[in-house]
C-alpha cells in the first residue's frame, strides 16, 4: 500500500538517541519515508536536513491561535512566557531585556519549568532563578495556560534564528 505518511517533530531531533539507539533508529526512518515534516522550531530544519530532503519539510510555528480566547479587560499580565526554558528559547535575551530599568514595574508570568528535565534544561531554569528580575514574576511549572492568555498583553516566544 502507497500510504501518505505525515511526522510532526516536536523537539525530539535535538537528542535522537536520547531514548536508546532503536528509538533513534526509527525516529530516522519515519524521517525518512515520511512524505512530509512539520517542524515547529526555525532551529530544527538545519537537524532535520541531516535525516532527510528540503521539499519535505514546512515549517509550522509552535504559537497559540488567539481567536478562541475571550477578551479580557484587565489585562493582569504584561509579558507572558509559556514554554520549556532551552537556550534555543533565547533565555538570555529574556533575562538582560526584562532586567532593563523601563520594564522592571512590568508583570511577567513564566509557564515552563520542570522537574524532571535533562540537565540543559535544568541550568536555563537555575539562571532563570539566580537572576529573577524583580518581585513582579511569578514562575510557575507548566500549567493549562489558557487563562493565561487572556490575561496576558503580550505573548513572549523567542528563538535563535538561523540566517
Amino acid at each position: 500500500y502507497r500510504l501518505k505518511i505525515i511526522v510532526v517533530e516536536r523537539g525530539d531531533i535535538r537528542d535522537i538517541y536520547r531514548n536508546g539507539y532503536l528509538t533513534g533508529l526509527f525516529i530516522k526512518l519515519a524521517y525518512k519515508f515520511s512524505n512530509i515534516i512539520w517542524y515547529k522550531e526555525p532551529y530544527m530544519m538545519k537537524l532535520l536536513l541531516k535525516y532527510t530532503d528540503v521539499r519535505k519539510l514546512t515549517f509550522l510555528p509552535n504559537a497559540a491561535p488567539d481567536n478562541q480566547f475571550k477578551p479580557s479587560q484587565e489585562k493582569g499580565i504584561d509579558f507572558l512566557w509559556v514554554n520549556r526554558l532551552i537556550k534555543e528559547r533565547r533565555v538570555d535575551w529574556l533575562v538582560n531585556c526584562l532586567n532593563e530599568t523601563e520594564l522592571k514595574n512590568k508583570k511577567l508570568t513564566i509557564l515552563g519549568f520542570q522537574d524532571k528535565a535533562d540537565c540543559a534544561t535544568l541550568k536555563m531554569q537555575e539562571y532563570v532563578k539566580s537572576n529573577a528580575f524583580y518581585e513582579n514574576t511569578t514562575i510557575l511549572y507548566f500549567a493549562d495556560p489558557v487563562e493565561f492568555y487572556s490575561q496576558a498583553k503580550f505573548f513572549i516566544l523567542p528563538t535563535k534564528a538561523k540566517t
